[in-house]
């Protein structure tokens, strides 16, 4: 599957490429930088493990949030297109959660559900290889008043540098008046080192570009990645019905600057 989508990339490059070098354009080739921050959204695509087949248990299906940092590389082609790639950080994994019927959360006079959480950690650096086309030059959208609205499409790889599951308790302190008792929703952490290695995923995403300076522009992204295979190792667990077999679809926010 990977290999496919490789060569459908290459083909969309070669075809690009071509079609700069046909366009005379005012700007010329060039390099430069950029970097990004956000929060990634991810969950998984299938049950995990017993808190997702064991529906008796009480537990749904929850995402997990994490923070995303990025440093990005751009090779702009012409003023229609340009390619991405960099290094990044992203907090990915799945969770679930079940309501703690005789907990409920009191703070600053407002009520909230105690709930126990297991989250499932997959912490990762990614390497994108990306081709962003500038719809605001394709389709001449005046109304937008920054430099680029780019339509990004391609594929990274995750290379995993954590994997854990994050689970939580509420450890009771005295008895106040009116019968409350205050309690500290505290963390423990278990080992989990059953991820692949290197993780492939398809992405989609869209980047305003706004706020055009000389030396540099602020964007705003939004993105989809689809991982193309599961996250865990094959054939690790002997927990029947009890698989942990899943892939994993993340949604990205950023905010960042690109240098020109």
């Amino acid at each position: 599957m990977l290999r496919k989508v490789i060569i459908v990339f290459a083909a969309i490059l070669v075809g690009v490429q071509v079609y700069g070098q046909q366009k005379q354009k005012e700007k010329k080739q060039y390099w430069y930088v950029g970097l990004e921050g956000g929060f990634s959204f991810s969950f998984f695509n299938s049950p995990v493990g017993e808190y997702g087949h064991n529906k008796s248990l009480g537990y749904v299906d929850h995402h997990r949030t994490g923070v995303l940092f990025k440093g990005k590389l751009f090779y702009q082609i012409n003023e229609s297109f340009r390619l991405e790639t960099g290094i990044g950080y992203a907090g990915k994994g799945g969770a679930y959660r079940r309501e703690i019927a005789d907990i409920i959360i009191i703070d600053h006079e407002t009520n909230d559900q105690a709930y126990e959480k297991k989250r499932f950690r997959l912490d990762y650096l990614e390497v994108p290889f990306v081709l962003g086309c500038n719809l605001k030059e394709l389709f001449k959208i005046g109304a937008f008043k920054g430099s680029g609205i780019y339509l990004n499409t391609g594929f990274l790889l995750g290379f995993a540098v954590n994997s854990d599951i994050k689970s939580n308790y509420y450890k009771l302190q005295s008895e106040n008046i009116g019968g409350l008792v205050e309690a500290d929703e505290r963390f423990r952490t278990e080992p989990f080192d059953v991820e692949k290695s290197v993780l492939p995923s398809l992405l989609l995403g869209v980047t305003f570009v706004q706020f055009e300076q000389k030396a540099y522009q602020y964007s705003i992204s939004l993105s989809y990645q689809q991982s193309l295979g599961g996250v865990y190792k094959n054939n690790t667990f002997d927990q029947g019905s009890f698989g942990y077999q899943t892939n994993m679809s993340s949604f990205g926010l950023g905010v960042g600057v690109e240098f020109k």
